[in-house]
């Protein structure tokens, strides 16, 4: 139960670091393209922005259902 819980923690936590990575990537490269950085870094930040907003307006319930339902079928192992 608890070294499911601690996996699953690790893989969260490479997952939040790989996307970190990935989104500081994609803004010095839209940032390069554009020819200014801090556009670059502007542009991924609306993205995220509008990202939130949406899954806050329509995938507050599919989330909450997904998370819970991960956490119930660790706790049933």
């Amino acid at each position: 139960l608890v070294s499911s819980m601690v996996a699953n923690l690790a893989i969260i936590i490479f997952s939040v670091f790989f996307l970190i990575m990935l989104s500081i990537a994609v803004s010095m490269w839209i940032g390069k393209a554009v020819g200014e950085m801090y556009l670059g870094f502007f542009i991924v930040a609306g993205f995220y922005a509008v990202l939130t907003i949406l899954m806050l307006m329509f995938g507050k319930n599919m989330l909450e259902k997904t998370i819970s339902s991960t956490i119930i079928s660790d706790l049933i192992k």
